[in-house]
């Protein structure tokens, strides 16, 4: 059977009915607004500068707000630095308080998105979350409760990789806000007081060279819920390699406008989009389809023959 890697981003969250997006955590955490009102500067500047509604928009805004601070105060001042990492503790304190919160909510009722994930999973899965929730792998395991999980009920990364971490744990139960990644990628270039920002700085949740090594190994590449940001260029790198050839990419997208951005993203990726797509079979879905379910059904029934 051909293998494949499902990569979910914070819209398969967000189509379950989840108020999970950075604008739902900008206008309801109760807690960033607390730390905004108490001094912390970093969550007042997000309250009062907010614009866009992708977590990529709060990444880039982390970066921009780096490079703000050095030019205001230059670089290597260690008293900005230090209240500057204090300040995106608390962030990232508030952020996990939210997700927690409402990813508590009851899990909804079969919809559009489960119903495509068990078209999915007719192909030989590995899926990679850039979510912090667990509803992934709740929708994963289904009524088969061992899917995705080890004898001893660790996640199976076979299966399942929390590429930025997660809320819970399997075996231990909630984890804490030290346990989700948030900032920016390494090419995103800090000073080094600020390289707390990077998440290859932060806590290691699985070996990059082994995901690499996954990736190759993959036939099939299925995208949903992705923006795509510089926040994450160095996943979608290794995904649209222009040197592959013979792989197939079934990519989602909500809206006509999001399928275009895709595009050209993956563009920049390759060299040459026309060419790339020549040399492997591209498909590209729209999310407000009504027909999603079905084109998606005949496109894995296609993969299987």
């Amino acid at each position: 059977m051909k293998k494949a890697m499902l990569f979910i981003g914070n819209g398969f969250d967000r189509a379950l009915g989840y108020a999970t997006g950075y604008d739902n955590f900008y206008q309801n955490s109760s807690q960033l607004k607390k730390y905004a009102s108490t001094g912390n500067k970093l969550c007042n500047h997000i309250l009062k500068n907010f614009n866009g509604v992708l977590w990529s928009d709060l990444e880039n805004g982390l970066y921009q707000y780096s490079l703000n601070l050095t030019k205001q105060f230059g670089e290597g001042n260690k008293t900005i630095a230090d209240k500057f990492q204090k300040e995106f503790q608390e962030l990232r304190n508030a952020l996990f308080h939210y997700l927690t919160q409402e990813s508590g909510n009851p899990v909804p009722a079969a919809n559009s998105v489960s119903g495509l994930l068990q078209e999915w999973k007719r192909v030989d899965l590995q899926c990679l979350s850039f979510n912090y929730t667990s509803l992934i792998l709740t929708y994963l395991n289904g009524n088969s409760q061992r899917y995705c999980l080890n004898q001893n009920d660790s996640i199976n990364t076979d299966y399942m990789i929390y590429c930025h971490g997660s809320l819970y744990d399997t075996q231990k139960g909630n984890n804490t806000s030290d346990d989700i990644i948030l900032g920016i990628d390494d090419s995103q270039k800090v000073e080094q007081l600020h390289d707390f920002l990077y998440k290859s700085h932060q806590k290691v949740i699985y070996n990059n060279y082994d995901l690499v090594q996954n990736i190759k190994a993959k036939d099939i590449f299925i995208i949903y819920g992705c923006s795509m940001g510089d926040s994450d260029k160095f996943y979608f790198e290794q995904i649209f390699n222009a040197n592959f050839e013979n792989k197939q990419y079934l990519i989602y997208g909500f809206g006509g406008q999001s399928i275009s951005s895709l595009q050209s993203i993956i563009h920049n990726f390759v060299g040459n989009l026309n060419e790339f797509k020549s040399k492997n079979k591209f498909d590209f879905i729209d999310c407000k389809d009504p027909q999603i379910h079905q084109k998606t059904k005949y496109i894995i029934d296609v993969i299987l023959q």
